[in-house]
């Protein structure tokens, strides 16, 4: 494959630093991996945190270390993916930071995509996602609109799930975003809850309509099971909601409100589906569903499948549970 590389103007310095949490994926390791060393874009470092593999993953991140010197290798103790992440910030060099989980792949122009799309006051570069199970999906090759945005309508975009995904994994972020934040340890849906407190720092986001991150969709996935650690969601967007609206922004608070009715709907029919919907926590659930569902049922932002949801609560929560799946 023909590789371009970007002038830089600091020596040494590469253009992107691409961080890959690892832990016992080894039987996906080196698709995820081949796919970030044949990107078009050669001007990066790949950086690869093994927090603790047991599998063979970390004797695959060594191997690819000796055969490109573009590879560096961190071998940690067991900490989490948010952990590992922050492993990766604290070494990496890059001017961009990209980050890539490690069961994924990329298109091969995936970063040169995000690069060219940015510009000179950009501090985000947002592309689309699409999900696979065993074969690949085609990358069509060709550049989509972007649009230039401040960082009040990113946040609007993310929070109403638009055209902003709230994964960092679809993302170019300037290093400078991360010079006092790091990804909150310990926790699920650290991607959101990161990106809540990154946009506010933003000056501008370039938003692109191509391709540029394909995810494996797991059957053995946290995300595809029940969990309480799960139950997390509820409060880190109890905690969005409370300081968009600390800030003189309707707009941003009605966004984030309605981010917190999505939440409590998914986690309710959850509950329910695991025989555990007449708890406290569903009890929770349901207290915010009844809060929040008027003001999002006539925000015209809100998207249809919430306002299904909303509509379906009005037939009292024995109705509502009946449902697999609303938003």
């Amino acid at each position: 494959m023909f590789c371009v590389y970007l002038p830089i103007n600091m020596k040494n310095v590469p253009v992107i630093s691409v961080i890959v949490p690892i832990y016992n994926v080894a039987d996906y390791l080196d698709e995820c991996v081949s796919s970030i060393v044949g990107q078009d874009l050669c001007d990066i470092e790949i950086i690869l945190i093994d927090d603790g593999s047991s599998d063979g993953s970390a004797e695959k991140c060594d191997c690819w270390a000796s055969k490109d010197e573009r590879v560096v290798v961190v071998h940690k103790k067991n900490g989490g993916l948010s952990s590992a992440r922050n492993a990766g910030l604290d070494i990496c060099r890059g001017r961009w930071i990209r980050f890539v989980d490690s069961d994924d792949v990329l298109p091969l122009d995936s970063l040169s995509r995000l690069v060219d799309a940015a510009t000179d006051d950009s501090d985000m570069v947002c592309g689309q996602y699409r999900g696979f199970v065993d074969k690949l999906p085609k990358s069509h090759g060709s550049h989509g609109r972007s649009v230039s945005i401040d960082w009040h309508s990113t946040m609007l975009e993310m929070l109403y799930q638009h055209h902003i995904s709230s994964s960092v994994c679809d993302k170019l972020f300037g290093k400078d975003l991360f010079t006092t934040v790091r990804f909150r340890e310990g926790i699920l849906y650290e991607d959101l809850e990161c990106l809540a407190r990154i946009i506010p720092l933003i000056r501008r986001t370039v938003v692109v309509d191509d391709v540029v991150y394909f995810y494996r969709k797991r059957p053995g996935s946290i995300l595809n099971v029940l969990n309480k650690r799960r139950l997390v969601i509820l409060d880190i967007t109890k905690d969005i909601r409370v300081r968009m609206g600390s800030i003189p922004s309707r707009p941003l608070e009605k966004a984030a409100s309605d981010r917190e009715l999505s939440a409590n709907f998914n986690m309710f029919l959850l509950l329910n589906k695991h025989g555990m919907g007449h708890g406290e926590d569903a009890d929770r659930c349901w207290k915010v569903i009844k809060c929040r569902r008027i003001v999002s049922l006539f925000n015209p932002k809100v998207r249809m499948k919430n306002k299904v949801g909303i509509m379906l609560s009005f037939g009292g929560r024995k109705f509502f549970s009946l449902f697999k799946s609303v938003c």
